[in-house]
């Protein structure tokens, strides 16, 4: 037997599109069962629950970094994902050896111009490494999403 996952955003797969297509004659195919889940964006709560399980601090304490969270990514669980590894890059959101836990600066995450959706906050946090490191990740991205390491090695050599 096979299994077939699809995943994809509503918004962009048109009634026209080959996979809305695909999935359409699945469908009317009686013989092979289909289920689909549809996932929405997470809430302020959902994003509370996973600070609080990520950070190993109660929910009332990480209460005020998911509000400011879910105001700038509206609960898009990517978009919140890399967030955070922003701020943890930026240094907003750190880990005290001193004090054992988390800590962040609320009033600088508030305060924080974010983009407006998690690819070009990835391209912003990209861009903040050395031209070389962005001539490797254009290189990269050229040959795929699997590649010999040694092709990579091959075209970035002087």
């Amino acid at each position: 037997s096979t299994l077939f996952v699809a995943c994809y955003r509503d918004e962009e797969v048109t009634p026209s599109h080959p996979l809305a297509e695909l999935l359409g004659a699945v469908a009317m195919d009686e013989v092979v069962p289909m289920s689909s889940i549809s996932l929405s964006n997470l809430e302020k709560d959902d994003i509370n629950e996973l600070l609080s399980d990520a950070l190993s601090i109660s929910p009332r304490f990480t209460r005020p970094l998911a509000g400011a969270l879910y105001s700038k990514t509206r609960g898009n669980p990517m978009f919140v994902t890399q967030l955070l590894m922003s701020l943890s890059e930026d240094g907003s959101l750190s880990y005290s050896a001193r004090g054992r836990r988390w800590q962040w600066d609320i009033q600088a995450i508030r305060a924080k111009s974010v983009a407006d959706n998690a690819v070009d906050l990835i391209v912003s946090m990209m861009k903040t490494h050395g031209d070389d490191v962005q001539r490797m990740l254009r290189t990269a991205a050229l040959l795929g999403w699997t590649f010999d390491i040694s092709i990579l090695q091959r075209l970035l050599a002087p």
